[in-house]
């Protein structure tokens, strides 16, 4: 795999999405489809989940189930070597790894810190694998379109170019 160094890539929908953060708001669910079905026909592994979860067990279980690691102790570590597993797997077969979260605004309601780590989880992985030329992504769904969401790592997670324009507000409280 390489990275975007071929003629045209500047203009293919995975590197405008990876552009400025490698995780990105949606609100429109048909126009999130249109873009995991693109992403499954251009060489991406997909994990798409329904993570509307309210409950810190629920998170842990469905994305060990998902990332298909055995993650007994319920933590973040363990769900961080489940999903670089699973992103090793998808590069092992000549994949991208993309992780799409869908509803995911009702996570950030009731588990917020834990919405937070995981989707710093992505955003951290994401720069490591872009060095090796692969390419790491999460697509965040949210039936909220007025979420507000906080800097990830180094990036503030965007909205789709398609539905919003610019970054989103700043949560953080000193903000």
């Amino acid at each position: 795999m390489s990275a975007f160094d071929q003629p045209g890539d500047g203009e293919r929908l995975d590197f405008q999405l990876l552009m400025q953060c490698p995780v990105r708001l949606f609100h429109n669910r048909t126009l999130l489809d249109d873009t995991v079905r693109w992403l499954r026909e251009n060489g991406y592994h997909v994990v798409d989940v329904d993570a509307s979860w309210r409950d810190r067990t629920q998170l842990f279980d469905d994305l060990s189930a998902a990332f298909s690691a055995s993650c007994n102790h319920r933590n973040h570590h363990c769900l961080a070597e489940g999903m670089d597993e699973a992103a090793g797997e998808a590069w092992g077969r000549r994949l991208h790894f993309a992780l799409v979260l869908r509803g995911f605004d009702v996570c950030v309601e009731a588990l917020r810190a834990d919405a937070e780590h995981l989707l710093n989880q992505v955003a951290d992985g994401a720069w490591p694998a872009a060095l090796m030329g692969r390419r790491r992504l999460c697509l965040v769904q949210s039936d909220d379109p007025d979420i507000v969401m906080w800097p990830l790592s180094p990036w503030t997670p965007v909205r789709n170019a398609v539905e919003w324009a610019g970054p989103l507000p700043d949560a953080r409280p000193d903000a």
